[in-house]
């Protein structure tokens, strides 16, 4: 099964995410921020990334340039979730090859599950769900 890194300073969120996938049987990992989150990276470079686009720290756009610089992690599949569906982070997470937004006002757990397939299946899937 796929391994997956949950991205978010918010813990409610954070840990709701992680047990709705853990409960389907995927190894989840997570992390409070993108700092947190390279660190996941550099030890077990998982399947897909689930990735909340402000935090402190190390935002998720900041996260996404660093991990996008190297060729090992350029093509992890990523879904990021944001608060706001306009802007130019929505511009930028297309750039860094982010193929599934979601708002995170208005998402359900079911459908951040199907784009996490979606992108397991092919990692260049455009989800539908938000921005």
């Amino acid at each position: 099964m796929a391994d997956i890194l949950v991205v978010d300073d918010d813990d409610d969120s954070r840990e709701a995410v992680a047990r709705y996938f853990t409960k389907y049987g995927y190894p989840v990992r997570s992390a409070r921020n993108g700092r947190e989150a390279l660190l996941a990276v550099a030890t077990v470079v998982p399947h897909v990334i689930i990735l909340d686009a402000m935090m402190p720290e190390m935002n998720g756009l900041e996260f996404l340039s660093v991990i996008r610089a190297y060729l090992r992690w350029r093509t992890i599949p990523v879904v990021l979730l944001t608060a706001f569906d306009e802007g130019e982070h929505i511009d930028r997470a297309h750039e860094f090859g982010v193929h599934c937004v979601l708002l995170k006002a208005n998402y359900r757990l079911e459908d951040l599950h199907t784009c996490v397939r979606m992108l397991l299946v092919d990692g260049s899937a455009r989800c539908r769900g938000g921005a």
